[in-house]
């Protein structure tokens, strides 16, 4: 990245493709909006031998919310992502982790730089079950919650143990008690001063956790009914159908939604 020359760097690792009018379509956008420091897009999912399977990964547009979703996951597909050549400042990839580094870089621009995901699948990304997508679970999740907890500790929040242990279990999608739920809560929306972006997400993130609860049944969504009262959050689209799909999967006994 360092020998780059010109005003903006893309990026498309090298199993994936771009579509013919990518580049074009996000050098307008940043040469329109200057304040913007990444520009992602939406990304077609396809197989190992390029077969669409007709599913579109669509990442967040809104650069306040993207700011608030990356202390739990990457919002931004790493093939779609162009932005301004930041060779001569300060964001350099770091050494320390060999598996998210690119996670670690973003989020060392978003705080002095707005972000978007143009929404349209401007990319090609594959799925390939023997590649790095898959491998290495386990020391990807490790060096992402290392990542989270670097950029937070940052913005001035300091976890004890049981915050730590649940906001790791909100990026990993395990399931949490309410009493160790609603502190860490208040003490995040406290730090943010009430965004209601970050309210967004957080319910977002909350329902996400627990329709993926192997074990979940009507105690879950009576537990998202108190949450969303007691810290006032709002449903939006995702998290309603999340919170519907529980309902519908319980009164008629049903799995509609896989763990796994």
């Amino acid at each position: 990245m360092k020998l780059a020359k010109g005003k903006y760097i893309a990026w498309l690792d090298a199993d994936d493709i771009s579509t013919k009018n990518r580049l074009l379509e996000q050098f307008n956008f940043m040469e329109n909006n200057q304040e913007y420091g990444i520009c992602g897009s939406w990304a077609i999912l396809i197989d190992e031998n390029g077969n669409k399977l007709n599913e579109i990964w669509k990442p967040i547009s809104n650069s306040e919310s993207i700011k608030f979703q990356m202390f739990f996951s990457n919002n931004f597909i790493t093939s779609s992502v162009f932005m301004k050549n930041f060779s001569g400042e300060r964001y350099q990839f770091s050494d320390k982790w060999t598996l998210g580094e690119d996670y670690n870089f973003w989020l060392n621009i978003i705080p002095n730089y707005k972000s978007t995901n143009i929404k349209k699948a401007l990319t090609f990304y594959r799925i390939n079950s023997s590649g790095a997508t898959l491998n290495g679970q386990n020391k990807m999740d490790e060096n992402k919650l290392e990542i989270i907890d670097n950029h937070l500790n940052n913005h001035g929040l300091i976890f004890n143990e049981i915050e730590k242990e649940t906001h790791s279990s909100l990026v990993l999608n395990k399931y949490i008690t309410l009493y160790k739920l609603i502190p860490y809560f208040q003490k995040l929306l406290l730090h943010f001063h009430h965004s209601i972006f970050l309210k967004e997400i957080l319910l977002d993130r909350y329902t996400k956790n627990q329709i993926r609860n192997e074990n979940r049944n009507f105690k879950n969504i009576g537990e998202i009914l108190y949450v969303t009262k007691k810290m006032s959050f709002r449903f939006n689209l995702v998290s309603f159908k999340r919170f519907a799909l529980l309902i519908i999967e319980n009164l008629f006994h049903l799995r509609i939604y896989k763990t796994s």
